[in-house]
């Protein structure tokens, strides 16, 4: 891979397990690098709690759609604990611990080429959390890691008539083949794709944030 303009700050490569899962790995997986730059804070953030964060958003955030928009608020009002941490709490061994709470978060205009370079400029940040339009050639990038490029023609509906979407957290922007992509960190583990990682053209992109994080007790 050339044109390589960032380090990747990725976090541990396994697949999740948890069905629909894609969401709470990739912010996860964010954050925590968002920490390491930052705050040069190393922790592991609990799936657990962001997937009962998931739960209490759609009572507490009704009128917000999409589960990846409620995470990210919900972690930014309520914040999220490390894993061992909220082992801890739920044991009852432990009454209270430090969040990873978002101070601020920006939302990118994917058609807008001044936002698209604002935000690969995070990746200095520690990493924007991506939202990827899915259709089905998705799945050849499971099997021989080629560039996913979004296909209009194969969108992929979920069961509820919903257009299907998957969660990533973004590590690199390079130039493959004379084409710009953005190298993301995936959910499926290292038999996915690049040993974990999945090339995709930035076309392909629906959502993208960046975080300014802090980790603390309030």
């Amino acid at each position: 891979m050339r044109g390589m303009v960032s380090i990747k700050y990725s976090g541990d490569i396994f697949a999740l397990s948890h069905s629909n899962g894609c969401c709470y790995f990739a912010l996860s997986v964010t954050l925590e690098s968002n920490l390491r730059v930052q705050w040069a804070k190393h922790v592991t953030l609990s799936t657990r709690h962001l997937i009962k964060l998931d739960a209490d958003s759609r009572r507490k955030l009704p009128d917000v759609r999409g589960k990846p928009k409620r995470l990210v608020l919900m972690v930014q009002n309520e914040g999220v604990y490390e894993e061992e941490q909220y082992e801890k709490i739920m044991r009852g061994e432990l009454s209270e611990a430090p969040k990873c709470k978002i101070i601020e978060y920006t939302a990118y205009k994917m058609n807008d080429q001044g936002q698209m370079r604002a935000a690969l400029h995070q990746l200095r940040r520690g990493g924007p959390y991506a939202v990827l339009r899915i259709s089905s050639n998705y799945d050849d990038c499971k099997r021989s890691g080629v560039i996913y490029r979004y296909d209009p023609n194969l969108i992929v509906h979920r069961e509820d008539g919903l257009r299907q979407t998957h969660a990533v957290s973004v590590v690199s922007f390079a130039v493959e083949a004379k084409a710009p992509i953005l190298e993301c960190q995936d959910s499926h583990g290292r038999r996915f794709g690049r040993e974990g990682f999945l090339a995709v053209d930035p076309c392909s992109v629906k959502e993208l944030y960046s975080f300014r994080v802090r980790l603390s007790i309030e």
